[in-house]
């Protein structure tokens, strides 16, 4: 599972292009279960705060990309917003990983500006391909937080970018 390796070379059955945000179901892999009072375990008995292990998919995503000038003369911190992943994900940038992420419903920014391909002199390198990677599971302990009449999916949903931040701030 070193996927998020920047040496990794894909084996097996590696879907190529996926068109994204769009949930995994709506490219053949899975299938869609809609749940309103009861959880979705297929055929296991879970308590809370666990979820399923019996059946519980895993999307993993690779992406290279590379930093705008813009960005990277902003003088400032380097963030990657997701705005939507069902359920929970880990993020990893050139192997080293960044952060773990879940609640479906509610955007996340991670800080990447540390883990993107530098200059001799420090500065971003506006031409290195950095690689992007990120591990989604389809169910998580958040998940019973979400129990409600939906649709249970998985994978990047919403949208994903770039945006800088000022060295120094606050957000609520």
């Amino acid at each position: 599972r070193d996927f998020y390796r920047t040496g990794y070379t894909p084996e097996g059955d590696w879907k190529d292009n996926l068109s994204l945000p769009a949930s995994w179901q709506y490219h053949g892999f899975d299938y869609h279960i809609y749940a309103n009072v009861t959880m979705p375990w297929q055929n296991e008995y879970v308590t809370s705060p666990r979820c399923a292990t019996n059946y519980n998919p895993v999307g993993m995503y690779r992406k290279n990309f590379k930093v705008n000038q813009g960005l990277a003369d902003a003088n400032g911190r380097v963030n990657i917003s997701f705005q939507g992943v069902e359920s929970c994900y880990y993020v990893y940038v050139n192997g080293k990983e960044v952060g773990y992420s879940e609640d479906t419903y509610s955007p996340h920014s991670f800080d990447i500006t540390d883990y993107l391909i530098k200059n001799a002199d420090g500065t971003i390198d506006t031409t290195a391909d950095n690689l992007l990677a990120v591990e989604v599971h389809k169910f998580c302990d958040g998940t019973w937080f979400e129990g409600q009449d939906f649709f249970y999916d998985g994978g990047i949903f919403r949208d994903v970018y770039l945006l800088k931040r000022p060295k120094e701030c606050i957000y609520d």
